[in-house]
């Protein structure tokens, strides 16, 4: 029991510094340093230092629960089989060793959710560590916007302490949701606090100016709001799938616009400051669907495109006009990287989670981290992209949450 106590409190302490670094990073702010693959190099010792302790933290915890690590496993099946797919892709990458690298932060994030899961003796204990730390990260960031004139980017779009506006939408994202799930508090003076730090982590996300952040934000508020209304359909067959019809007739209506009125979605587009092109960003899609072409079955490997060094990618700042580093699309950029192969294996991980959340007709809140990202990456590469942003992190950690739940069990005793 006392070995248990001390492997618990190891497993809460990697789990609360990994988002802590996330959120803060392993370097004083408003430094200039890349994001990409090579940035856990020799050259980021604190990187190396840091994450390579928080896994081998989580990884001795997890030898204790040995027999709980192979049943989730088995049970979720597909990110085990994605990780091992990635893992397999160093072999024809040909930037292999950041391959390794970004696939080792990648293994990183996953042992530390699941040795936290696996150890938690309820989700509570990981709402109260998100709101400790996204607390202390959204005042830090609220104030420095106000007094440090670099939190502002030359565009007049808040960046805070991170290193772009798109980064601090997604976070300040995470932080709105987070502070809503802990509205459920019935305790008035701690729910009017809740309220307030929900508030302004919704200034934060409408000051970023990031577009993609907010818009994920109203799509899981409405998507959130028909869900409750499943109720008044309690007697009617329809019930559970009411609100699904819903979303979708949105969402069939937007695409059948873009595609045969495209004038006035760019009339919107132009009334919110962007165009059709969703600020250039098809024109990458476009150019990074071609390179596709050349391995579209396995992918270039994890991680091993977006080199800043990689003289194929320098020729390509001066044709978009920035140092691009990403496509701007999860989905294409998993597909350039991990091929056909992986872009299935993602798609069945998500699949597989709303199956098995449907199948046990439970209420899950974490859910919403889950649209979340999957919003975010269609004009953002967010997912699986080596645990480097907190919406990746909730993702896995509210994929992990459903296969670490207690209906599933280990020789007829529940997972604890």
């Amino acid at each position: 029991m006392q070995t248990d106590n001390i492997y618990s409190k190891l497993a809460i302490i990697s789990f609360s510094l990994y988002i802590f670094f996330i959120l803060f990073g392993t370097t004083l702010p408003f430094q200039e340093r890349a994001i990409d693959a090579s940035d856990i190099s020799t050259s980021n010792v604190a990187n190396q230092i840091i994450f390579t302790a928080l896994f081998l933290i989580s990884i001795i915890t997890l030898f204790h629960k040995i027999d709980n690590v192979i049943s989730v496993i088995k049970e979720e099946k597909f990110l085990a089989l994605f990780l091992l797919f990635c893992t397999f892709s160093i072999v024809w990458s040909n930037y292999s060793l950041i391959t390794f690298k970004r696939l080792f932060r990648f293994y990183t994030e996953v042992i530390v959710c699941l040795s936290f899961l696996l150890y938690a003796k309820s989700l509570d204990d990981a709402l109260v560590i998100l709101r400790i730390i996204l607390g202390a990260y959204v005042v830090v960031t609220f104030v420095t916007i106000f007094t440090i004139p670099a939190a502002i980017d030359s565009y007049g779009d808040w960046r805070g302490i991170t290193l772009q506006k798109n980064l601090l939408g997604q976070s300040s994202l995470i932080s709105v949701l987070v502070w809503g799930l802990s509205l459920k508090d019935k305790r008035k003076l701690v729910k009017f606090f809740y309220t307030i730090m929900m508030l302004i982590s919704l200034i934060l996300l409408i000051g970023s100016k990031s577009s993609t952040s907010l818009i994920a934000l109203v799509i899981i508020v409405i998507s959130g709001v028909l869900f409750s209304l499943e109720k008044y359909f309690v007697n009617v067959e329809i019930r559970k799938t009411f609100p699904i019809i819903i979303i979708l007739y949105f969402i069939l209506v937007i695409v059948s616009s873009y595609l045969l009125v495209p004038q006035l979605i760019n009339s919107i587009f132009k009334e919110g400051g962007k165009n059709i092109t969703f600020t250039g960003r098809t024109e990458i899609w476009s150019y990074i669907l071609s390179v596709v072409k050349k391995h579209w079955l396995l992918g270039c490997g994890y991680q091993g495109f977006w080199i800043m060094n990689d003289p194929n990618i320098i020729k390509l700042w001066p044709i978009f006009h920035f140092q691009i580093n990403e496509s701007h699309n999860g989905y294409i950029d998993l597909l350039n990287e991990t091929g056909l192969i992986g872009l299935l294996l993602v798609f069945s991980i998500v699949i597989n989670y709303f199956y098995k959340l449907n199948k046990f007709k439970r209420k899950n809140s974490w859910k919403w981290f889950i649209l979340a990202n999957l919003i975010v990456n269609i004009l953002e590469s967010v997912l699986f992209r080596g645990g480097l942003y907190i919406i990746e992190f909730m993702f896995v950690f509210a994929y992990l949450e459903l296969f670490t739940s207690n209906q599933f069990r280990i020789k007829g005793k529940l997972i604890t």
